[in-house]
């Protein structure tokens, strides 16, 4: 019997990994060091730790760091990394841990019995703390408890163990502290090296390419995704209960080149025999999952992977099925994929990718038939090119092609009159979304064109009036708050706040408390109460400071600032709750809400967002600069670098200088973003 020792550690939060991967940074990881029993005594770890105490985090010298990785690498221990690529969070942050855990260890004793038969792993982890954000365990009261999460740790192994015939004999599992024992300080050194290898040792890069080299190094470093065997057996599954669709997505949504290389030509087999009527069903299964995370989740870097996917990997297998239908639903399934990535990119505010998949979708729609059931289909696409122009802040020709998409909404429903008995009213859904998008544009313009406030009125109020749905009625009661506000209407604008609350009458502490004790918070209806706040303060609203002091008793801003999911309209809600402090005097207080709004804005591939963000730094700036506070400087370099990326891709900020004395120049510049 082999026996073999694995020492491990952690990084990372197991929590917020998508949001890691946006930003080019790694995912949470477990890792260490796995060596051969009484091959690596004390006395050879002691050669890398001279001293009682080390963790990677606290060296700030990346080469006294590296120079110990490199001993490490030296040795015939082998790395060990089970990863999160999927960044699938299990619930929270302790049982997403938990469950890598139980996989990664699983898979590598699977390994080990393949190549040596009878094994046996003796497993050291290094305990864990309460507060994440507080490094180190020396405060025993930020110490997990060991039974705490242990019992609950050898239980997720045995099951996988069961599920994969890894016996409970094999392995062994105890804890101990990373303050105290070198095997563990080894372990951290393996894990946070890799974290850290392409920032930490960016300025050296003979060091990055040699960590980065061990990494890739197949012998040297065992590397698990964990989560993947999970996907292959929900794919599995499905497929035997014939649920092709939801075996496609599962595949499609794991974005794992090695699986969908592997089950594609299963898709295949499958799909040759199955009649249209069932494979209308599943494409529509696809179709109902997209909208979800569209509409409902709002995970757009999980949509974007799984329509990348569809497209590159199943499409082209959907076109190779011979039977007559395959052309039909593929032609269906690649106009939609090209749709859906415009949407998906047209709220990530992605203005470029958005354009590049215009000219896609344009190709696509060419092919689709002129007749009755592709009109609604042709007016959804011809509104989204609209709000790509909104996106790129071009109100003009948005209210242009907006007015010409109404025009053509109002003829497709004279013509559904000619079908009506006259027992009821007709409804075309679509006319009523162009209205709507209309009212958005006019309240965008508002600040430069008070003309439009009496048609933007009319145009609510026949949206509202074409709308069935309760749901896209109070939608548009929030274009409503948004066209008030910037009309100067505070009043009304809280009557048609409480209406798309739910409520008929009520004051601001009552409105506040319903958003905060909803089950789920809105958003958007939080941006609405913020903005007016904000607006109504900048104004001298009265009612505007009660509406803070109320939103200040809720947990909601303490609740917002945690946030890692940070998507439109997070950085407006920010951005507000600041210009709100500031307007009241509170400067210094503003600023941790500015340099929020910041951080959602910049950093990303979003023409949208950054303009945003500029605003918001444009106007911290002028009260920085009106109160004489030394930040102000640090603000403007910041202001500048960010500039200087929109490289002439929009002139809304033309005429910009920063030669003014006068704080209101460039708190009136901010004010060219209307939100």
């Amino acid at each position: 019997m082999k026996r073999f020792e694995l020492w491990l550690d952690e990084s990372g939060e197991f929590d917020n990994d998508r949001q890691k991967v946006r930003r080019g940074m790694s995912v949470s990881h477990i890792g260490g060091l796995f060596v051969e029993s009484g091959t690596f005594p004390m006395s050879r770890v002691g050669s890398i730790i001279h001293e009682n105490y080390f963790h990677s985090t606290e060296e700030t010298n990346p080469d006294l760091q590296f120079a110990r990785f490199q001993k490490l690498a030296e040795t015939d221990a082998r790395f060990v990394l089970f990863q999160n690529e999927e960044c699938i969070l299990v619930l929270d942050h302790n049982l997403t841990y938990q469950n890598m855990m139980a996989e990664g260890l699983i898979k590598l004793i699977k390994c080990l019995k393949s190549e040596y038969g009878d094994i046996s792993l003796k497993i050291l982890i290094a305990n864990r703390i309460i507060d994440r954000k507080k490094k180190h365990e020396r405060d025993r009261s930020n110490l997990v408890p060991p039974d705490h999460y242990v019992q609950r740790l050898k239980e997720r192994i045995i099951m996988a163990g069961l599920r994969e015939s890894v016996p409970e004999t094999d392995w062994t599992l105890q804890t101990a502290s990373a303050h105290t024992d070198k095997r563990l300080m080894l372990a951290d050194i393996v894990c946070n090296t890799f974290l850290t290898r392409n920032t930490k040792f960016r300025k050296n890069p003979a060091q990055s390419d040699f960590i980065n080299r061990i990494y890739e190094d197949k012998e040297k470093t065992l590397r698990w995704p964990v989560f993947e065997m999970s996907v292959e057996s929900e794919f599995l599954k499905a497929m035997t209960e014939n649920r092709l669709g939801e075996a496609v997505a599962v595949l499609c949504q794991s974005g794992r080149k090695t699986l969908l290389d592997k089950y594609m030509p299963t898709v295949y087999a499958r799909l040759e025999s199955m009649p249209f009527y069932d494979m209308d069903l599943q494409y529509r299964f696809i179709s109902a999952l997209i909208d979800h995370q569209l509409r409902v989740s709002r995970d757009y870097d999980a949509c974007l992977r799984l329509l990348t996917s569809l497209r590159q990997y199943f499409l082209p297998v959907l076109q190779k099925i011979p039977q007559k239908w395959s052309q039909e639903i593929a032609d269906r399934l690649s106009v939609d994929l090209c749709f859906y990535l415009d949407t998906v990119y047209t709220h990530q505010g992605n203005v470029a990718a958005s354009l590049e998949c215009e000219n896609l979708c344009d190709q696509e729609m060419a092919k689709l038939p002129y007749d009755w059931d592709s009109v609604a289909y042709r007016m959804r696409y011809l509104l989204r090119k609209i709000i790509t122009r909104i996106n790129r802040f071009d109100f003009q020709e948005a209210l242009t092609q907006c007015d010409q998409l109404v025009a053509r909404c109002e003829n497709v429903r004279e013509a559904l009159e000619l079908t009506s008995d006259g027992d009821r009213p007709i409804r075309f859904v679509e006319l009523a979304k162009a209205l709507g998008t209309r009212v958005q544009i006019k309240g965008f313009l508002l600040r430069h064109h008070p003309e439009y406030y009496s048609s933007a009125c009319a145009d609510s109020d026949r949206a509202i009036e074409e709308f069935d749905s309760e749901n896209e009625k109070r939608r548009q009661y929030l274009y409503r708050v948004h066209l008030e506000t910037e009309a100067g209407q505070y009043e009304p604008a809280f009557r048609w706040l409480l209406r798309a609350a739910g409520m008929e009458a009520a004051d601001a502490k009552a409105l506040i408390s319903s958003i905060a004790s909803a089950p789920r918070q809105d958003d958007y209806l939080l941006m609405a109460y913020i903005r007016l706040m904000a607006e109504g303060q900048r104004a001298g609203w009265p009612q505007a400071e009660t509406m803070y002091t109320c939103l200040s008793q809720t947990d909601i801003l303490p609740r917002l600032q945690e946030r890692t999911d940070v998507n439109h309209p997070f950085e407006i809600c920010m951005w507000k709750t600041a210009s709100c402090l500031a307007w009241s005097g509170n400067t210094r207080a503003a600023r941790k809400y500015y340099a929020r709004a910041c951080d959602a804005c910049f950093g990303r591939d979003s023409l949208t967002l950054t303009c945003i963000g500029i605003a918001v730094e444009l106007e911290q700036y002028a009260f920085e600069r009106k109160n004489r506070m030394p930040e102000a400087k640090k603000t403007l370099q910041s202001l500048k670098k960010h500039l200087q990326t929109l490289d002439g891709q929009t002139a809304l900020f033309d005429g910009l200088t920063f030669d003014s004395e006068d704080w209101t120049f460039y708190e009136n510049m901010s004010r060219r973003i209307t939100y």
